[in-house]
């Protein structure tokens, strides 16, 4: 009888050591995105597409935990001369001192820019074909739009209006 006792209460202790196991990992993935100034988010690693439809073809972007990559050419990487530099700018802020801030939270991955490069990186709230996408922002008031899967679709668009800055990390 004490025996049975033993046996259901080490039971119950392993079952509940488990399930303690199991919360408490899957709640450390769930709010693992931002690490710090050299790995990327998280949530922005992996393959993303866009259509490109001028040039007729797919243009992919990898990201990796410590670098990024464009079409098969490094973009950022920890250590090389176009170096990774993570900076999370968060709803409200602005890297540019002006009175318009970021309409949300995203990352930049270097602290300076030449013309042509993404200023800013983000997953949008918008979704096609039921995933988010990643969206980067240019010089030129313009937003590319990346998507998991291969999408023969421009969602790319230009935002013209004096107000830009809040559609950043949206």
């Amino acid at each position: 009888m004490i025996s049975n006792k033993k046996s259901i209460l080490r039971l119950n202790i392993s079952i509940l050591f488990a399930l303690l196991l199991f919360f408490s990992a899957d709640a450390n993935l769930v709010h693992a995105k931002y690490k710090g100034h050299h790995q990327t988010p998280t949530e922005l690693r992996g393959n993303w597409y866009a259509w490109d439809k001028h040039k007729k073809k797919f243009n992919h972007m990898h990201i990796y935990k410590y670098s990024i990559y464009l079409n098969q050419k490094k973009l950022y990487v920890k250590h090389h001369k176009n170096y990774m530099y993570v900076t999370r700018y968060k709803k409200g802020s602005s890297r540019y001192g002006n009175q318009h801030g970021f309409g949300g939270t995203n990352y930049t991955f270097r602290k300076s820019f030449t013309m042509g490069d993404a200023k800013a990186y983000w997953l949008s709230r918008r979704k096609v074909n039921g995933r988010r996408v990643l969206k980067t922002y240019k010089n030129s008031l313009g937003f590319n739009i990346y998507n998991r899967k291969k999408v023969k679709h421009d969602y790319a668009y230009n935002y013209t209006k004096y107000n830009y800055m809040s559609k950043i990390g949206r």
